[in-house]
């Protein structure tokens, strides 16, 4: 799996590269995995800006200035959230063009009964749309985390092709 999240990385910076575009990434169950997957590669720099590690509820309102009645009402793992997460990163600065973030629950422990272990959503933002995948992973927990990363990845390539 390392490799094809190596190359899967690659070829999306690539792209951001040929289309003159830059990335930013909002992590929470990866806890910074997607920006060591896009930063292992020589000039990533070119087209990688910024990453937040957004662990906390705390964190995910004060960085990304995540509504604090959408955590209330949905959690944290939710389309709403990781929606919001992908729009504020996407405006943060105005110096991104793709905003990737992730929230989920990659075990062992931390899951319920209506958000299971490998529960993960995935959203992508850009200037035209906004994109989300919800995904339940099989698997322990650096599986999910590395499945998480690579459907991030080939999202953020969906939505630049």
């Amino acid at each position: 799996m390392n490799n094809i999240l190596s190359d899967l990385a690659l070829q999306l910076l690539k792209l951001l590269n040929k289309n003159r575009l830059k990335v930013g990434t909002a992590e929470s169950c990866t806890g910074g995995m997607l920006a060591q997957y896009l930063t292992m590669h020589p000039g990533s720099s070119k087209t990688y800006n910024y990453s937040f590690i957004t662990y906390s509820n705390e964190a995910k309102i004060k960085i990304l200035c995540v509504n604090k009645g959408l955590i209330k009402e949905y959690g944290a793992v939710s389309k709403q959230v990781v929606c919001e997460m992908a729009k504020n990163l996407y405006n943060y600065n105005n110096d991104i063009d793709i905003a990737i973030a992730i929230s989920g629950i990659a075990g062992p422990g931390g899951s319920s009964h209506n958000k299971p272990v490998g529960l993960v959503h995935h959203a992508v933002a850009s200037k035209s749309k906004l994109e989300h995948k919800k995904i339940i992973y099989e698997g322990n927990r650096e599986s999910i985390r590395k499945n998480s990363v690579k459907t991030c990845i080939e999202m953020a390539i969906q939505a630049i092709n």
